[in-house]
């Protein structure tokens, strides 16, 4: 297995197929379906966290592209002018430093929030007993509540110990919070906190990645057009023009106020105003029959094993096969005609007792060669020379 350039490009081509396809899905397609398109988001990080191993596995299958990926090559093996390192080791070295800088910040800014919303957390003694048996009649498990003196966008936030966050002094009625609370409810039932978490922490590894911030949102748009959705089902009361008008309400109310950045809280309303309009469309136009939902299950799973299977098994590289005219002055390189001999330099090459050249270390292939350490330990004396 070797470092390569190649799965950097064959994950990239991976991920902006799924992202154009989740595109066709949020975008152009006139039904919603949650689950179903959950499943691309998979996909899409089981290819992110391929990325995060660039390396050529002993069973991936090269596709070789000299005419358009080897001019880039040569830019990114270049000599940096930095010790030994070329720019595609640099790159390296930057993307891990970034990653790291990005998780400790993460995890600052969850602290920072933790801290923050236990001053506000009320209990069964507060002056907000309605929203507290509203939460308990609907979510069986612990769930605290904060009630934040700001006009900020009702959210859920916390993966082991959820908390629900509330504005102070909204106006809002008791109808309008029962949906709000419902739907950030329905955020903990689906667990929708740790793929949130997870998709942050992708994000924070592949800060570099362009498609990373395309795709988290993406998935933020999907966990509230699929609680919308779960809404407009489950509840015969609710008027899909007055939810609407909730959405757009809250939207306004939150402005100009925002909670500590976090990666495990998810907001009723954001501030992406495509997000919001892309929202709204898909609550005033739900459908009045029920649609069937297996044949798209099945074109997505189809599409999606298609592009993991692809980017797991395959490996597109810039570098060209040897043609057959240089294949004839080429030789074979194995233990039966070659050794190395260890010099202050790094390594001599010799094949078939001739003096070859010098590496500096021994490459991946070169490790099933016997090294010896000095002249005399040769098998004969005819090769000190």
């Amino acid at each position: 297995m070797s470092l390569s350039l190649g799965p950097f490009i064959t994950c990239f081509l991976g991920i902006a197929f799924l992202t154009g396809y989740l595109y066709i899905i949020l975008y152009r397609s006139k039904n919603f379906f949650a689950y179903n398109t959950k499943i691309i988001f998979v996909g899409i990080t089981i290819i992110f966290l391929r990325l995060c191993i660039p390396l050529n596995f002993p069973f991936t299958y090269t596709i070789y592209s000299a005419k358009i990926l080897l001019p880039i090559s040569k830019i990114l093996y270049a000599d940096s002018g930095i010790l030994d390192y070329d720019i595609f080791d640099l790159f390296i070295i930057i993307w891990i430093i970034g990653a790291i800088t990005k998780i400790v910040v993460l995890c600052h800014q969850k602290i920072q929030l933790h801290n923050y919303l236990k001053e506000f957390v009320i209990d069964e003694h507060s002056q907000y007993t309605e929203i507290l048996e509203l939460v308990q009649k609907y979510y069986s498990k612990d769930l605290k509540i904060a009630i934040i003196p700001a006009t900020v966008s009702p959210a859920v936030s916390g993966i082991l110990h959820p908390t629900l966050i509330l504005p102070d002094n909204c106006d809002l009625s008791n109808e309008e919070m029962k949906y709000i609370c419902l739907h950030e409810i329905e955020h903990c039932q689906n667990h929708d906190l740790w793929m949130k978490m997870f998709i942050e922490i992708i994000a924070c590894i592949h800060w570099w990645n362009p498609l990373v911030y395309l795709v988290k949102k993406e998935y933020f748009l999907t966990l509230e057009v699929a609680n919308d959705c779960f809404l407009m089902k489950t509840q015969p009361n609710v008027n899909n023009i007055k939810y609407a008008d909730l959405i757009l309400k809250v939207a306004k109310m939150s402005m100009f106020s925002s909670l500590p950045k976090s990666a495990d809280t998810v907001h009723f309303v954001g501030k992406n105003s495509s997000n919001l309009k892309t929202r709204i469309s898909f609550v005033l136009n739900q459908p009045e029959k029920k649609i069937k939902e297996r044949p798209m299950m099945i074109t997505n799973l189809l599409t999606l094993c298609i592009a993991v299977v692809f980017t797991l098994l395959f490996v597109i590289d810039p570098t060209a096969p040897i043609s057959d005219e240089k294949k004839g002055d080429s030789f074979a390189l194995d233990s039966s005609n070659a050794y190395l001999l260890k010099v202050s330099e790094g390594y001599e090459i010799y094949i078939d007792d001739e003096y070859t050249g010098t590496i500096k270390e021994i490459p991946e292939d070169f490790k099933n060669l016997k090294i010896y350490t000095n002249t005399e330990d040769f098998p004969n004396e005819d090769k000190q020379n």
